[in-house]
């Protein structure tokens, strides 16, 4: 029989981690939906049944297409990025592997993946670039974690 031992702070740090990035994905994908309704991207009927929600379409419609595409951008971003480093950071905490790394990743996946979203959004350089990187460090850091015990 397998018996698995999970950190307490380790487990705390994850579950607030996977509460914010649950947060930060439900906010990226309601601005995905706000700006693909500005966009006019939806079909004819959801168009109609969100008319008095969106009764200020006509002043966003100038300028939205690179809004709506950077919004789509985002959301295809996390499709590649949010599988793997959800899968590795369970995997950190499941495996017994240092909890300290595993915090560190953590904090450093999450803290890269909030602030990509603004970044890239409102295409802030070098800031997207610098906050994607420090959460791919923090997927890095969950496959060292993993395997750093088995070396």
């Amino acid at each position: 029989m397998l018996q698995v031992v999970i950190d307490d702070a380790a487990l705390r740090t994850t579950a607030l981690g996977l509460g914010v990035l649950t947060v930060r994905f439900l906010g990226t994908t309601f601005g995905s939906l706000a700006a693909s309704l500005a966009e006019g991207a939806h079909p004819a009927e959801d168009q109609a049944s969100v008319s008095a929600l969106t009764s200020s379409q006509q002043n966003l419609k100038a300028g939205t297409s690179e809004r709506y595409k950077r919004w789509q951008n985002v959301l295809r971003n996390d499709f590649e990025n949010l599988p793997l480093g959800l899968a590795l950071m369970s995997m950190s905490l499941l495996a017994g592997a240092d909890p300290t790394v595993h915090a560190a990743a953590v904090t450093a996946f999450v803290a890269g993946r909030v602030l990509f979203t603004p970044c890239y959004v409102f295409g802030l350089q070098p800031f997207r670039s610098i906050a994607y990187n420090v959460g791919l460090a923090g997927i890095l850091a969950f496959a060292y974690n993993v395997v750093s015990p088995h070396l």
